[in-house]
C-alpha cells in the first residue's frame, strides 16, 4: 500500500509541475466502484474499509460492498454528534461536545461506555481520536494541553502547555493519531504534528482543508471541490480535481485505495490508480 501513496504523490507532483502543459496521463484515474443512494450528512472509513455515514441523527455502518450492517440510533440522547472518530474498527468513538460526551461503541456499534469529559475538568474539547494502545486523544481547548484518557476518564497522560511549545496553539478541528504521531489540525492554522508523549515536533502550514485523512503517511482532505494531498515525507501540498462535478462536495476520504466522495444524493466510491 505504501508503494500506492508513493506513486500517487508522485503523480500528483508531475500534474502540478506541467501546469503550462499538462499531460492527460499524469492525473489519477478514478474507476468508479459502487453508490450507496441516500442523504447523509457525513462519511467515515475505517482502516477496514467500513463505512459509517450519518442519516437523520442515525449512524449507520456498511461493510466494502456498501450494504448495511449495523446502526447506532442512541444519538437521540445528546442530538447530532460533532466528531465521530472510526480510525479502529474494534473502538469507535462519538462526540457530543456541547454536552462533553464522548460514547464508545463496537464493532456492531453497540454501547461500550459514555465518558463524561467535564466531571474529569475536560470543559472544551471539539476531537478524540483512539490512540494505538486503545485509549482516546484529547486536546483540551481551555488549558491547552493534549491529554490521553482511558474509557472510565481518568487521565493517564497530560502534555506540556502548547502555547509554550508552539508560536501559535492550535484549536482542534480533527485529530489524528498513528503509532508514531499525532496529528492535530487546525483549518485556520494548519497541521500540528507531535509524538506520543505530547511533544511538539513541527507545524506544516496547509489551511482550510476539510474532514482530513491519514492514508499511508500522505494526508487527504477537501478545499474548493478538489481532492488535496500532502506527502508527510516531503511535505507540500497538491491539488486535483474529483471526477464529481455536477454537485457540491459535502467530504471526501482516501483509504484502501479508494476515493469516497459524499454528495447530497449519496456517497460515490472510487478505484484510484
Amino acid at each position: 500500500m505504501k508503494i500506492f501513496t508513493f506513486i500517487l504523490v508522485g503523480i500528483f507532483a508531475v500534474y502540478f509541475s506541467s501546469a503550462q502543459n499538462i499531460d492527460s496521463k499524469a492525473v489519477p484515474s478514478f474507476h468508479f466502484q459502487k453508490k450507496i443512494n441516500g442523504q447523509f450528512s457525513s462519511c467515515h472509513v475505517d482502516a477496514l474499509g467500513f463505512l459509517y455515514l450519518m442519516r437523520n441523527n442515525q449512524l449507520i455502518k456498511f461493510n466494502p460492498a456498501g450494504d448495511s450492517i449495523a446502526a447506532f440510533n442512541d444519538v437521540y440522547q445528546y442530538g447530532t454528534p460533532s466528531y465521530i472518530d472510526v480510525s479502529n474498527p474494534l473502538k469507535n468513538l462519538v462526540l457530543y461536545q456541547s454536552y462533553g460526551i464522548i460514547t464508545t461503541l463496537d464493532r456492531a456499534l453497540n454501547i461500550r461506555n459514555n465518558i463524561s469529559l467535564k466531571s474529569v475538568g475536560l470543559l472544551q474539547v471539539n476531537a478524540a481520536a483512539v490512540s494505538y494502545d486503545n485509549q482516546i486523544w484529547v486536546f483540551d481547548e481551555q488549558n491547552f494541553l493534549i491529554k490521553k484518557i482511558d474509557e472510565r476518564g481518568n487521565i493517564l497522560l497530560t502534555s506540556a502547555d502548547v502555547r509554550m511549545l508552539t508560536s501559535d496553539a492550535p484549536t482542534a478541528t480533527s485529530i489524528i493519531a498513528n503509532q508514531q504521531q499525532l496529528f492535530l489540525y487546525d483549518e485556520n492554522k494548519g497541521l500540528f504534528i507531535f509524538d506520543l508523549f505530547g511533544g511538539y515536533k513541527k507545524t506544516i502550514v496547509m489551511t482550510h482543508w476539510k474532514g482530513i485523512s491519514l492514508y499511508n503517511n500522505a494526508i487527504f482532505g477537501l478545499r474548493d471541490g478538489q481532492l488535496m494531498v500532502l506527502d508527510l515525507n516531503a511535505p507540500f501540498e497538491q491539488s486535483i480535481p474529483l471526477p464529481v462535478s455536477n454537485l457540491p462536495i459535502i467530504s471526501v476520504s482516501v483509504a484502501n485505495r479508494n476515493c469516497y466522495i459524499l454528495t447530497k444524493d449519496g456517497l460515490s466510491i472510487y478505484q484510484m490508480d
